[in-house]
């Protein structure tokens, strides 16, 4: 895998020299509950602050099976003025344990981020990632949608197409990321060239090892080091709470 599954598709360089020359972060957060976690996710001010980064891993693994409060999170992906925003709201649908009876919702929001060319692009592919995961256990052929993408205009969502077909194992995509792999000459900051990616999904679909390209990266699966520091994520603790409606504060 070229990189960590459900991770962030911010990249893994950001600010890296910032971070390494203030050391270690020891700070402790804020105890926080369930209902604050999500008053602090649904503000569209600062969703990358230090208060929405700890919010999101209070809720990481976070049952969530109420019908009312997956349509608001739904509904927000795709409405939420920020984009920045819409993108952290997509990033946090695949790090909630989203019950299989209500994750056809969340895919609808995602799909239609995808696919809306008006959209912002850093939407378009932090949506492409989560829904390669809620979908990956979904209907055989689920792929072959996201194919088009390949010649998008958009280097970004072109990138995260290549991922989201590996993901999804869509080996009927191997042909067109041939031709990426031989001839995108698309970049993505932070990242590596949209080629690269494409080559890295051919390898996988047909069964090579695929190098990891994010030396340095923490791999304790706690997802964007840029979001929150490791020792912040452990000591919030690993409990799993069930969200229910009334712990979403309204935005009406």
């Amino acid at each position: 895998m070229p990189r960590f599954p459900g991770m962030s598709s911010a990249p893994p360089n950001a600010d890296l020299a910032a971070r390494e020359a203030a050391g270690p972060d020891v700070t402790h957060p804020p105890e926080m509950t369930i209902a604050e976690a999500w008053t602090a996710i649904l503000d569209p001010s600062e969703p990358f602050d230090r208060a929405w980064a700890t919010a999101q891993h209070r809720l990481i693994g976070c049952p969530l099976a109420d019908r009312r409060a997956v349509d608001r999170l739904a509904h927000l992906i795709g409405s939420s003025p920020n984009p920045e925003h819409r993108a952290a709201l997509a990033y946090l649908a695949q790090q909630l344990s989203i019950a299989a009876k209500r994750r056809a919702v969340i895919r609808r929001s995602l799909l239609a981020r995808v696919f809306d060319l008006g959209e912002d692009e850093r939407v378009r592919a932090q949506a492409l990632e989560s829904v390669a995961w809620l979908c990956e256990s979904a209907s055989r052929g689920v792929g072959e949608q996201f194919i088009p993408l390949l010649d998008d205009p958009s280097p970004l969502v072109r990138f995260w197409t290549c991922y989201a077909l590996m993901i999804l194992q869509c080996r009927q995509a191997i042909p067109a990321l041939r031709r990426i792999a031989e001839s995108d000459m698309g970049t993505v900051p932070g990242w590596w060239p949209v080629a690269a990616e494409a080559s890295d999904a051919i390898d996988a679909l047909e069964g090579r090892d695929v190098a990891d390209r994010c030396p340095g990266w923490p791999n304790d699966g706690l997802g964007d080091p840029d979001r929150i520091t490791t020792s912040e994520a452990r000591h919030i603790g690993d409990a799993v709470y069930v969200v229910r409606s009334h712990d979403i504060p309204s935005t009406e």
